[in-house]
């Protein structure tokens, strides 16, 4: 999978090893937010994309010394702006 270097996109879209900053996430699905309350993600919440494995349709992240797992649904909810 080819990612772009784009300034802004989902989670999905960016670069293993980059960091980027929450900018908005999808309240289309209560559930989901309460979910990412949980992990701590929210608007302004900097994390680092550590890998994406396609073929599980999961994202790795690093949020503070945390690492965290993320379906593809929830990957795709989650807007970033790069730093």
């Amino acid at each position: 999978m080819g990612y772009r270097i784009a300034r802004r996109g989902s989670l999905t879209s960016v670069e293993p090893e980059r960091t980027v900053t929450i900018t908005r996430i999808s309240d289309a699905d209560a559930d989901m937010l309460r979910y990412f309350t949980q992990l701590g993600l929210g608007p302004d919440t900097r994390l680092q994309v550590l890998a994406h494995r396609p073929y599980a349709d999961v994202t790795t992240i690093r949020v503070g010394d945390r690492d965290v797992d993320l379906g593809l649904s929830a990957a795709e909810a989650i807007w970033v702006v790069a730093n």
